[in-house]
């Protein structure tokens, strides 16, 4: 029970969402009285300040009757408390409900209004009124409350916070109290919640419903209210219109005044207690009471269409864009680029701001934390479980690497919890991981439903990682749909600025970019504003005031307001009492403004109290936003509530504005900003800022200083020349070190520069001597930061600087390493391994640069001295490496693999053994495991000792996952996928390499995942997968590694890309060249400092593409480059197909070639079998079909034919075994050319067959073709005609388009269906109403309207009130048409309908179908400019384009028709039972179509299609299925055996006892006999099945013809074999789709029933489910079908996983027409319930929601 010092509670009078208000009672004197205190219990600094600022309002209202008096404002117990007067009575929220008397209504809003007129007139804001905050007394008075959310500001500037933050109350606040509407707060916004209150009053119910923020902001900003006068016939017209008034979206259209308000109601009372019920004008006597500028925009207009526009364009493509805003300061950029907030709201979805700051340029990521704050304020006020949903998919997203994000964005844990702690990164990688943990950030909240928009102000300030990353996001494939918008000045931006090379960079890179260029008003704009400023100005007025303004201001709209204001101010500019304004021209000119609009906002800020101006002058220097509480710390004074008052008068002119939760103010413009730090002389700011940042570093707590260490060191360092102490000096060195250490670690590598070099000149007298630890930390650190940002010769001069100081082996090796790094970046490979060497002699570990053979030979042997009798696993137990001149020394041996690598394979291969004796004599760590993994690999490659190898490497995995060395992980596997080819199934590689490549970029590793990338695309290559998969993958990867900037790497994948796409035959088969490649511009480049091992890669392609197209001396000069670089790639599978291709190059030549020549081929042909030989010992199943095939060419050039055609078999066998379909092939053509060569056609016919249908089946096109061109009679025998039919969607979809067709039959259907689209539009676009238009001859006809005044929705009507010649010129240019406002020129003012005013915005856009013309759709919106966009204009069109369907019946008819001759052609191949039955359902459908249209039930014809339609489906499946056997079948094989039979006529006994084929031939007979009868076996099932489903599409129609007539055919059945017959009917469907069936029936008693309708019911069902789990993987995609007994009634249940639906559509899902499915047509569900409803059952469907799937249950009754 709450209780307060002093005061008894006598109960609760009425709670707010964060207060509750009690009667009580003062102890002390016994006083009744009102006591208001917030909800929570514990001390809140910010609601003591705002129950202060109201106690202050409350205290300016004392004397206004009608508003609660304050009576103190207390705190008790550390606990705000307000108390007022007691009020008796009840709140008006009680009352309502039902309609009020309108006399009495009109009583009470007089009441109310005089109320709100001196509220006003004491420039008071109230900014909630509704019923609840108006109390009726007893004395039928009423009484204002609640003045929590008023301000005393006469314009309050408003931004888009979340809805729980916002002040005001949801149903009842104004579109601009949203802060999405890009307009300020004045008090017409009270005037709007007045018109929701009498509105609800009035009709006894609020005019808007919603049931989120979002929806209830929607409302009021874009839908119209019903006029109250149609909700209440017998109201006054004249007041439904005074509410309308009331309600504008636009405050400039609403009453101006009270005054003006109240003479209209008095009216309106007095000719009601007259019985009258005229009209007259609204406002005659309105005229405002305070000066108002206007809040529209002038002259933006196309910017701010091409904004919107360009918000769709990422909506519907998916892909990032940036627009750049550019233009001097206070030229609106801001304003224009707030005009999205709408569209946003519209499509639910985030916008996101942050604005640079002059005085924090050196902060990295300052704007995009400020921005990624805001979304987190926005998270943290949402519910409970909303924000666990947000922090569950942020942690999925991160997986793990989270904190690299809340480092910068403390705040952001709250959201996601406390985050595990990430690794350190080499800087490049860390680079990498930052990018890829702030793009899963953004793809949380950005989907193309609902984009992302982030907006970046003042880009002239900002800081180069910030520039960087904004280029990275626009061009990384992987960015999610993101609208960026930057705003900048300039004036302020030259060819040299970081800006202009990032936009210049981003042009290269082929960004989408928009850049929007923002002019100075012109004088007839500047008029405009003039005029809406003043309304009533005479002309005198309007035409001189504008031309000074102009001259003063120069156009700028910022200057403008600033300057009319001011005219204002000074008296100048006056309006007389009976509405006129007066302009005092001559003084105006005498007063000598100022044209600088600095010095002008300057002048200004010097009227205001010096209080308020000193408070200005500390804020300036803080920066553009800052906190209330950091002002009270700065500005000494001992209340928040003292600094509020004292920004009052700021608050009041318009300076300031409050933002965010916390009391946080911002300047309201740039400019004001600068004019107040200009107030500041020079030297004084710099004081100033260091007495701020001593103030924070001495009171803030030590937590929060490290959260704002970058604004506490930026102020310390603008003041640091005023630093004399050498403790003071030293203290902030060591701050700017931390801030370049945090600015490192989040990859800002020039501001981290920045902060280290300040922290270096801040050390006292000679840094190396006085602090040389730090020094050095210091030096290390800015050297790499320098060496990230581009500057190598800053890096080079610190590092040299650096080599004498290193005072530990830690140190020695860390600036070594950067050494090596900086002379690799340079290509300086071998400085790079000179710096390595010198820095391991140091440490007492030399080793040759060159090591020889012999120094190979004895690192490795002392590696397996110190094995001894231990074995590899063992090494798993050695402890963690402790020591850290052994671990310095192991990062300097892990840094000279890439560069030995690449060089010299004796050094690498030292250098590993170095690794391995080092740990085995000093412990594990990350290094070791690399270590072993590698040494693993040159073990295999190098010694011979493959399955040692191979322990090596699953040693270091086991050492990566006992450890927890996730950094390394990615690294390791990639190692292990490279060993395990030695010795391992090659599939097995594939697996690791793709869970490689996901580590490595876990780890930020680009340069292991992109080395994964091009081993994926390989492997898959050599395992035979199909080469449009192997070339979809290049694709992927392709892109990665282009982004990752490693451009060897990228020829890699681009060579392998082009080799499989000359094979499949999309470019010239047997070159590289095509496409984006060219083979001689390439090689032309192809320089010895290019990657080894990419330039032997290419020459490895290069000769396989020549040797396959039988250019084979060119394919032997390749391989022979690729020979003198087989080095590059010792230890990687891809050598492999090097030794297979050059050998078979060799042999190809062999012929052509001189003694000596073949000679020395021979002896390389046979190092090259000798090594295959040696890898196919420990891995036959990659290896043999390789090393088959080179023996077989060497037995073949030495005329050993038994041994060749062996060896050519058994390459073929082994590559058959294993799946090597391309192995397969090249043994057959080998083979086919063997036999060939010796004039054996026959055999070698059936060789070259087979070698022809396996590089097919590959997807080898283009070998395929040349294979024919050489051996033309291939192409024309049998097989070469074997070709699996594809299945032809649009074919199987033609009974779909009839169903859709029927559904749409007659005049009135269509009409409905145009009805729903426009809906659909209007709600969509936030249009207030529309036409669809369809041709009709040469002439349009309106055949559909959505109006919101009904009453003018006659023909006539429609025809008067369209505009015309805007409709006419959409149709002739088929040109979509956009209006922002109506009210402003544009070519077709002219138009009647437009000329009327009453269409504010306007879209009007073609419809087109196939690029023909269908019609035209037009919307508008009546009430506000700018108020929907050319959203989703295909789909729009799409949809509109379907109302028309019944005008291209023929059409579809005639589809349909070839779908019957398509699939009639394909019945002709089966048996003649097959054919018969065909042709029953031919004359079955005839016969249905005959009874259809004999009964006229369109219907009934839709519902039979759609159940044939199932059934065809499931048959054409099963005919495919049929038509497949018969083209594979074996029966080809007999020919091959009968030719071999004769052949061998005259000495068959011998050919089949001792030939090595002959004895094969028995049982291959047995096996093919087997074969042939499981073929047999298939084709009599599948005709079976085929019999089934023409019996069922019989009985259908059989069905449907007894339906017409009301009858059902009954008969005793089983329902468990229905079930089964249903699921036998969609097996083959449900099988082609990959959906796994589960069946749980209980047997039940035989019911008698129409089986067939039941029949029809359940294959519906079943079709259904298939496909609503179309879009699901296939391992996901279940179906359950259950049978069981309830009662007295039987329940069949189909539930499926699939997409699911919400509770809003259960209902609406078995109306005819509707459908939840891409295509569908909304049939199948209706007929079914017919069925079940005429069977005396019922069927429903259920489901959990969207992506839950869904349950459908039949119930039947059992007697």
């Amino acid at each position: 029970m709450l209780t307060i010092p002093g005061y008894t509670l006598r109960g609760a009078f009425r709670s707010t969402g964060t207060n509750r208000l009690f009667h009580a009672v003062n102890d002390a004197d016994g006083t009744f009285l009102i006591l208001k205190t917030p909800l929570s219990s514990g001390p809140d600094p910010q609601a003591l300040e705002r129950y202060r600022r109201e106690f202050d309002i409350l205290q300016r209202l004392r004397d206004v009757r009608g508003v609660s008096r304050a009576l103190a404002c207390e705190v008790l117990q550390e606990r705000p408390v307000l108390l007022f007067e007691a009020v008796e009575g009840e709140p008006l929220s009680a009352l309502v409900g039902r309609p009020f008397e309108v006399l009495r209504t009109l009583e009470l809003a007089l009441s109310l209004v005089s109320i709100l007129a001196e509220v006003h007139r004491h420039g008071v804001i109230h900014k909630d009124i509704k019923p609840a905050n108006i109390v009726v007394t007893p004395s039928g008075d009423l009484c204002l409350i609640d003045f929590g959310a008023a301000t005393f500001q006469l314009v309050e500037h408003v931004e888009a916070a979340p809805a729980t933050l916002i002040e005001g109350t949801l149903a009842y606040m104004s579109p601009e109290q949203t802060g999405r509407m890009n307009r300020a707060v004045d008090h017409r916004a009270d005037f709007y919640s007045l018109g929701v209150t009498l509105y609800e009053l009035l009709t006894g119910s609020r005019p808007f419903q919603g049931r989120d923020a979002l929806e209830w902001f929607h409302a009021h900003m874009a839908q119209a209210p019903q006029p109250p006068l149609e909700r209440v016939p017998d109201l006054p017209p004249v007041l439904s219109a005074i509410v309308l008034k009331l309600m504008a979206k636009v405050a400039e259209e609403r009453y101006q005044s009270a005054e003006g308000l109240a003479a209209d109601l008095a009216r309106c009372r007095e000719q009601l207690l007259r019985g009258e019920h005229e009209d007259f004008p609204l406002g005659e006597h309105d005229h405002p009471t305070h000066f108002q500028l206007p809040q529209r925009l002038y002259g933006r207009g196309s910017e701010a269409a091409a904004l919107l526009q360009g918000f769709e364009r990422v909506a519907q493509g998916g892909r990032p864009e940036l627009f750049l805003v550019r233009g001097y300061s206070g030229i609106g950029k801001s304003a224009v680029v707030h005009e999205l907030h709408r569209p946003v709201v519209r499509q639910r979805g985030f916008f996101l701001s942050g604005k640079f700051d002059q005085l924090q340029r050196d902060i990295p990521y300052a704007t995009l934390a400020q921005a990624i704050r805001g979304l987190t304020q926005q998270l943290l006020a949402s519910t409970d479980e909303e924000l666990a949903r947000w922090g569950t998919q942020l942690n999925e997203a991160w997986e793990g690497q989270g904190q690299v994000l809340v480092d910068v964005v403390p705040q952001l844990e709250l959201v996601v919890g406390k985050q595990p702690s990430v690794g350190e990164l080499p800087p490049a990688e860390a680079r990498h991981r930052f990018q890829l943990v702030l793009r899963k950030f953004l793809g949380v909240f950005a989907t193309p439903e609902h984009p992302l928009v982030l907006f970046l102000d003042d880009l002239q300030w900002a800081d180069l990682a910030s520039l960087q990353l904004l280029h990275h996001l626009l061009t990384h494939p992987e960015t999610p749909p993101l609208l960026l918008i930057g705003a900048y000045r300039d004036n302020e931006v030259d060819a040299s600025h970081v800006l202009t090379q990032t936009v210049d960079g981003l042009r290269a890179a082929g960004a989408r970019m928009t850049e929007l260029h923002l002019e100075p008003l012109t004088l007839e704009e500047v008029r405009r504003f003039v005029a809406d400023a003043l309304p009533g100005a005479g002309e005198e007025v309007l035409e001189s005031l504008p031309v000074l303004a102009l001259e003063k201001t120069g156009g700028n709209p910022f200057f403008l307001q600033q300057f009319l204001l001011t005219l204002y101010q000074d008296g100048l500019l006056v309006r007389l009492p009976k509405g006129p304004w007066r302009w005092d021209a001559a003084a105006s000119r005498a007063r000598g403004y100022s044209d600088n609009v600095v010095d002008f906002m300057a002048g200004k800020l010097r009227q205001l109290p010096l209080g308020t101006q000193h408070l200005l002058r500390l804020a300036a220097c803080v920066g553009n936003s800052f906190s209330l509480e950091l002002l009270r710390l700065i500005s000494h004074m001992e209340e928040s509530s003292e600094v509020s008052r004292g920004l009052e008068p700021a608050l009041q002119e318009g300076m300031l504005m409050r933002t965010g939760p916390g009391e946080q103010f911002r300047f309201l413009h740039d400019r004001i900003q600068q004019a107040a730090q200009a107030l500041i002389p020079e030297p004084q700011r710099k004081a100033v800022h260091l007495r701020i940042g001593r103030l924070l570093l001495e009171r803030l707590p030590p937590e929060t200083v490290q959260e704002q260490l970058f604004d506490i060191v930026s102020h310390l360092n603008a003041g640091m020349e005023l630093l004399d102490d050498p403790a003071e000096r030293l203290r902030l060195a060591r701050l700017n070190a931390k801030a370049g250490r945090n600015a490192k670690a989040t990859t800002a590598f020039r501001s981290a520069a920045a902060y280290l070099s300040t922290a270096y000149q801040l050390i006292p007298g000679d840094p190396w001597e006085a602090e040389p630890e730090l020094t050095f930390r210091i030096q290390l650190d800015r050297a790499t930061c320098e060496f990230m940002s581009g500057k190598a010769a800053e890096a080079r001069r610190l590092v040299e600087e650096l080599l004498p100081r290193a005072r530990t082996r830690t140190d020695t090796a860390a600036v070594y390493r950067l050494k090596s790094s900086i002379h690799v970046a340079a290509s300086e490979i071998s400085a790079a391994i000179a710096c390595l060497v010198e820095c391991l002699t140091q440490m007492g570990i030399p080793m040759s640069a060159s090591p020889s053979w012999d120094e190979v030979l004895a690192a490795n042997a002392e590696v397996w001295a110190l094995m001894g009798e231990r074995s590899i696993e063992s090494l798993i137990d050695l402890p963690r490496m402790t020591d850290p001149d052994i671990e310095a020394a192991m990062s300097v041996l892990g840094a000279m693999f890439a560069p030995a690598y690449f060089t010299n394979t004796n050094l690498l291969i030292v250098n590993l053994c170095r690794m391995v004796c080092l740990s085995i004599h000093h412990g594990l760590n990350g290094s070791a495991a690399q270590g072993y993994g590698w040494y693993g690999l040159v073990l295999g490659s190098v010694f011979k000792r493959y399955r040692e190898g191979h322990a090596f490497g699953q040693l270091a995995a086991a050492i990566v996952e006992r450890h927890a060395l996730s950094t390394f992980r990615g690294k390791i596997l990639y190692i292990l996928g490279t060993l395990s080819d030695w010795t391992q199934p090659l599939a097995n590689s594939l697996e690791f390499m793709r869970r490689g490549f996901h580590h490595a970029l876990q780890a930020s590793d680009l340069l292991i995942a992109s080395y994964c990338c091009t081993h994926i695309s390989a492997v898959r290559l050599m395992l035979g997968h199909h080469l449009e998969e192997v070339d979809q993958e290049s694709v992927i990867r392709l892109a990665f590694v282009r982004k990752a900037s490693f451009p060897d790497v990228q020829s890699v994948v681009h060579h392998i890309q082009r080799y499989v796409r000359q094979l499949r035959g999309g470019s010239t088969f047997g070159s590289l060249t095509g496409e984006d490649f060219d083979e001689a511009t390439f090689e032309a480049g192809l320089t010895p400092a290019r990657m080894s091992t990419m330039r032997f890669w290419y020459w490895s392609f290069k000769m396989q593409a020549r040797f396959l197209a039988g250019a084979w001396a060119e394919a032997l000069e390749a391989g022979n480059r690729a020979a003198e670089l087989a080095w590059a790639s010792f230890c990687q599978i891809q050598v492999l197909d090097f030794h297979l291709f050059h050998s078979l190059s060799l042999a190809a030549c062999h012929a052509k070639m001189t003694p000596e020549q073949r000679s020395g081929a021979k002896q390389t042909l046979l190092q090259h079998h000798q090594q295959l030989a040696e890898w196919a010992a420990n891995q036959p199943a990659t290896f043999r079909a390789p090393e088959r095939m080179i023996f077989a060419e060497l037995a073949r050039l030495e005329d050993r034919e038994g041994e060749a055609l062996r060896a050519y078999e058994e390459a073929h066998e082994s590559a058959r075994a294993h799946g090597f379909i391309q192995h397969v092939a090249l043994a057959c053509e080998l083979a086919a050319r063997f036999w060939y060569e010796r004039k054996l056609k026959t055999l070698g016919d059936s060789y070259a067959r087979q070698a022809r249908d396996a590089w097919s089946r590959w997807g080898a096109h283009g070998k395929v073709q040349h294979l024919e061109a050489q051996w033309p009679h291939l192409a024309s025998s049998p097989a070469a005609s074997e070709r699996v039919p594809e299945p032809d969607s649009t074919k199987i979809d033609a009974l779909t388009v009839v169903k859709a067709q029927q559904a749409i039959s007659g005049e009135i259907v269509l009409e409905r269906v145009a009805a729903t689209l426009l809906r659909a539009a209007i709600e969509n676009a936030g249009a207030q109403r529309g036409a669809l238009l369809l041709p009709h001859g040469d002439k349009l006809s309106v055949v559909a309207v959505v109006d919101p005044t009904p009453a003018d929705s006659t023909a006539g009507a429609d025809e008067s009130r369209l505009p015309w010649s805007l409709i006419a010129y959409t149709r002739r240019t088929r040109e979509h048409v956009l209006i922002g406002d109506a009210s402003q020129p544009h070519p077709f003012s002219s138009d009647p309908w437009l000329e009327r005013g009453r269409a504010r915005s306007v879209l009007c856009l073609p419809l087109l179908r196939q690029e023909a013309f269908r019609g035209v759709l037009y919307l508008e919106n009546g009430l506000a400019t700018n108020a929907f966009t050319p959203s989703r204009l295909a789909l729009l069109g799409h949809l509109a384009s379907q109302a028309a369907i019944s005008l291209e019946n023929a059409r579809l008819y005639a589809e349909v028709q070839r779908a019957e001759t398509a699939l009639r052609a394909a019945n002709d191949e089966l048996e003649k039972r097959v054919e018969a039955r065909t042709h029953e359902l031919k004359q079955a459908q005839a016969r249905l179509v005959g009874a259809a249209r004999a009964v006229g039930m369109a219907e009934v014809a839709a519902n039979v299609l759609h159940n044939v339609g199932n059934v065809l489906t499931s048959a054409v499946v099963n005919l495919q299925s049929m038509t497949e056997t018969v083209n594979t079948s074996r029966m080809g094989r007999l020919k091959q055996i009968s030719t071999l039979i004769e052949e061998h006529q005259g000495a068959l006994a011998d050919f089949l006892t001792r030939d090595p084929r002959g004895q094969q031939l028995p049982a291959y007979f047995s096996a093919l006999g087997d074969e042939l009868l499981r073929e047999q076996k298939t084709l009599q099932d599948s005709m079976g099945a085929m019999s089934k489903h023409l019996d069922h599409i019989r009985i259908i129609v059989q069905v449907q013809q007894s339906y017409s007539q009301g009858t059902l055919l009954t008969e005793e059945c089983e329902l468990s074999q229905l079930v089964d017959d249903a699921l036998s009917i969609q097996l083959p469907s449900l099988q082609h789709h990959g959906v796994s069936v589960t069946q749980e029936l209980v047997r039940l008693p035989r019911v008698r029933l129409d089986k067939h309708k039941v029949l029809q019911i359940l294959v519906n069902l079943i079709s259904n489910a298939k496909n609503a789990m179309d879009g699901l993987p296939e391992a996901r995609r279940h179906l359950r079908v259950r049978l069981w007994a309830r009662d007295d009634r039987a329940c069949i249940q189909v539930v499926d996983t699939g997409m699911g639906f919400t509770p809003e559509i259960r209902e609406r899902l078995f109306s005819q027409g509707f459908t939840t499915r891409e295509g569908g047509h909304g049939l199948g569900l209706h007929s079914s319930a017919l069925a079940a409803k005429l069977l005396g059952g019922r069927l429903t469907l259920e489901s959990d929601g969207p992506g839950l799937g869904a349950t459908a249950t039949l119930e039947l009754p059992l007697g």
